[in-house]
């Protein structure tokens, strides 16, 4: 590959002055495969290069990849792929965190923005969840995994139909009669599976995380209760729809609403995109009220109103990639443990890093690990296990 050639072509391309013929090259080069490892090459040659007092320019950089992020979501399939795996690799590149990107902040010792070089550890890899893995237990126990049936009438629990869609998602028709439970669990590795209840209302399932619903709502509340984090779009209705978790519950009639209550984080979050809801916490006389745009957070019997938070971070998740804005290190690898299903061990003491920026949540473990030995991380992987070295 001639990188003086790439570099004209990128520097064209963020002067605006690039020609289509230029453009056509450029595009060419990012979306042939066959070039991957040398462009990825070029990118760490780039870093070498960059030394703390001759840092890139991150306003220069910026248009040239938020450009090449709009142009991505006019092109077709195969070139939005490789362009999210450009966007991912720019970012390592410049240290900045636009579209698809990680990039390292701070480190007890080193200056902010600092690059840390590193050996390269050999690595194996885990690929994303490429699939479902949720299964529904029944009434009685039973087990189905929705990946290993065929799409139409699943079983019949009460008056109301299990039903597998042609998306793939689950749903149930049916009122009244007998109240009967199920389960839709969504384990470590899997991806998002959503279920759709029998009054109407939508669920969103984020890996390791369940919900226990009756398969028909009858009385005068409809109540489900979730483990993990899923998302809501609770249909209208007059009765009441309550979400609970331990001590903690959420109360609507029809909203648009979030819920991360994982057990090994130190925070429950109910976050409102759409309509009013209401979080009550046992031994809180007062509940809260929350607006669009606003978070409660629960901690042990304490409950706190955050009034603007950046709900496309909190949707992440759902919209198919990872925020890393303003998180600590631990907070990233639980993520990961449930996203690649792997377990995360450390050696030594936890290094004290703040991460910025976002990261396709369809890339290999390998892609995730490369970037983290990059800026300074000692992370290695065997078998399922992603070890991460301290000092």
């Amino acid at each position: 590959m001639d990188y003086s050639r790439l570099t004209y072509l990128f520097e064209q391309y963020e002067t605006d002055q690039a020609s289509d013929e230029e453009l056509e090259e450029l595009f060419a080069i990012i979306i042939n495969e066959d070039n991957h490892a040398a462009l990825l090459n070029y990118f760490e040659d780039s870093i070498r290069e960059t030394i703390p007092d001759q840092w890139p320019d991150v306003d220069k950089w910026r248009p040239v990849i938020a450009r090449i992020v709009a142009t991505q979501t006019a092109a077709p399939a195969a070139v939005r792929r490789v362009n999210r795996w450009w966007r991912y690799a720019a970012a390592a590149v410049i240290t900045l965190a636009v579209g698809i990107g990680v990039y390292y902040v701070s480190m007890p010792g080193k200056e902010e923005g600092a690059v840390v070089h590193t050996k390269t550890i050999p690595i194996q890899d885990v690929p994303a969840p490429a699939s479902t893995h949720a299964f529904v237990t029944l009434d009685d126990g039973t087990r189905i995994i929705l990946d290993s049936v065929s799409n139409g009438t699943l079983a019949q629990q009460g008056n109301a139909l299990l039903l597998k869609l042609a998306d793939g998602s689950i749903a149930y028709q049916g009122t009244g009669g007998e109240v009967v439970y199920n389960t839709l669990h969504n384990p470590c590795g899997s991806k998002v599976v959503n279920l759709v209840l029998a009054d109407g209302s939508t669920v969103w399932l984020n890996a390791a995380s369940s919900i226990k619903y009756p398969t028909a709502f009858s009385g005068n509340e409809r109540v489900v209760e979730i483990t993990g984090e899923a998302y809501f779009e609770v249909a209208k209705n007059k009765i009441p729809f309550i979400v609970r978790k331990d001590h903690m519950q959420v109360r609507v009639l029809g909203t648009h609403f979030n819920v991360n209550a994982y057990d090994n984080e130190s925070n429950m979050k109910v976050t409102l995109l759409e309509g009013a809801v209401q979080v009550r916490v046992a031994n809180i006389n007062k509940p809260l009220v929350l607006q669009p745009g606003q978070q409660a957070e629960v901690h042990m019997n304490e409950l706190k109103l955050v009034r603007q938070v950046d709900t496309s971070r909190t949707m992440a998740w759902k919209n198919g990639y990872f925020d890393f804005n303003n998180t600590e290190l631990p907070v990233v690898m639980r993520q990961l443990e449930r996203w690649y299903d792997i377990t995360v061990a450390y050696k030594g003491q936890i290094p004290h890093i703040v991460f910025k920026g976002q990261m396709d949540r369809d890339v290999r473990l390998t892609d995730v690990i490369r970037f983290l030995n990059a800026f300074g991380i000692h992370a290695r992987l065997e078998g399922r296990t992603l070890t991460v070295y301290g000092s």
